[in-house]
């Protein structure tokens, strides 16, 4: 079947990644993720400002490789997003 030997390269390359770069991975989407949910101290960003706030903190405190990978996932790649007020 096709698609279980999709998933199970997939997996192969996951196992693969050297657990520093799964700490880059979670801390970005977790940032992602907390500026984008309503929080009992601040209202949530609009994805777009999410996304500008990420590129602006690329390199200094977040991967810029891996805010490249979760913007293009979610379809900001290759595009600035909109700076929402």
């Amino acid at each position: 079947m096709a698609g279980s030997t999709h998933i199970t390269l997939l997996v192969s390359q996951i196992i693969t990644i050297q657990p520093a770069c799964i700490f880059r991975i979670v801390a970005v989407a977790d940032a992602f993720a907390t500026m984008t949910v309503d929080r009992v101290y601040a209202a949530a960003r609009s994805h777009e400002a999410a996304a500008v706030e990420l590129r602006r903190s690329a390199g200094s405190h977040f991967d810029p490789i891996v805010v490249e990978a979760l913007l293009s996932a979610l379809g900001y790649a290759g595009r600035q997003a909109r700076e929402a007020a």
